[in-house]
């Protein structure tokens, strides 16, 4: 019943899809806006998710109120990304793409100019789908690092829109090819981009985030430390007059031992203090859905917000 559901929801991509090249872009975005709206809006598993992980997070410094209007950003924001990643895979791309601002190009040149590569690290804020497809339009040879659905009608239909947006991904399975393809990037003085805000259920790599201890994905770190390519913040956020703007941090800058195992704690906790730093500036931007601590952990910390 689970893959039939996935396969009506594949169609409907699909259909999404083509509609999106055939009527006006304006009526793509309200109804992206409203349907995402209601449904958050009326989704309890969701409503639960969102309050939980803002309560874990920022703990009584967020009251009902900033919670209510966080859940309502965040809800037209899901609509509005989904509509704009459907349109950055058609002819109507070029308008999109032309009003995103790129701040700090000037630190990726810096980063590239070493001659090994450069691996981005970002985070599910904002429209991160754009991200990619803006910075190949501005000349950059910029790889997004994205994970598959499981389900095939909806991975198809995924396919279909990314190769449309006009960008360059590496898909994380198998992970062989997906490890030969980062490095030969990287050789060829590309940029590889990461999300690194997940939880990691088999990571063994725990670092704070917003206070308590998360499971968190140790791949820019160690990529970063096999090949020497420095790590460049990178995030898209999308501003009051609704246009999206991605700013380029300065590459990290470490102080490591040489153990590798310390090393690579070091780095993931450097990488995630300034995904939470950001998150922090544009908390009704992040996707506060996503589970990030373990169930004990959550539990801890909920009782003791």
């Amino acid at each position: 019943m689970k893959k039939f559901r996935y396969y009506i929801l594949g169609s409907l991509l699909r259909g999404f899809f083509y509609l999106t090249a055939h009527v006006p872009s304006s009526l793509i975005y309200a109804v992206a806006k409203q349907s995402s709206a209601l449904f958050i809006r009326f989704s309890r598993r969701y409503q639960r998710k969102i309050t939980r992980n803002l309560k874990i997070a920022f703990g009584k410094s967020c009251d009902s109120k900033q919670v209510a209007a966080i859940t309502g950003t965040l809800a037209q924001n899901l609509g509005l990304n989904f509509a704009e990643m459907l349109i950055s895979a058609t002819d109507k791309r070029k308008e999109l793409l032309d009003s995103i601002q790129i701040h700090g190009l000037e630190h990726l040149d810096h980063a590239l100019a070493a001659g090994k590569g450069v691996i981005a690290f970002s985070a599910h804020i904002g429209n991160f789908t754009l991200i990619g497809t803006k910075m190949s339009a501005s000349g950059y040879s910029y790889n997004m690092l994205v994970k598959d659905p499981h389900y095939p009608s909806v991975a198809e239909a995924l396919h279909i829109i990314q190769e449309g947006q006009g960008s360059k991904f590496i898909y994380v399975e198998p992970w062989e090819k997906a490890l030969r393809q980062i490095l030969s990037c990287l050789r060829k003085n590309e940029v590889v981009c990461m999300l690194a805000d997940e939880k990691k259920t088999k990571s063994d790599i725990y670092v704070d985030f917003f206070g308590h201890p998360a499971p968190t994905a140790p791949g820019p770190a160690v990529l970063s430390l096999r090949t020497g390519a420095p790590l460049v913040p990178v995030f898209i956020v999308r501003k009051d007059d609704g246009l999206h703007h991605i700013y380029i941090e300065p590459r990290l800058e470490l102080s490591l031992n040489g153990d590798r195992t310390k090393d690579i704690h070091t780095i993931v906790a450097s990488y995630t203090r300034v995904i939470e730093d950001f998150i922090k500036m544009y908390p009704d931007q992040w996707f506060w859905i996503n589970d990030r601590w373990k169930k004990k952990v959550r539990d801890s910390a909920l009782r003791n917000a």
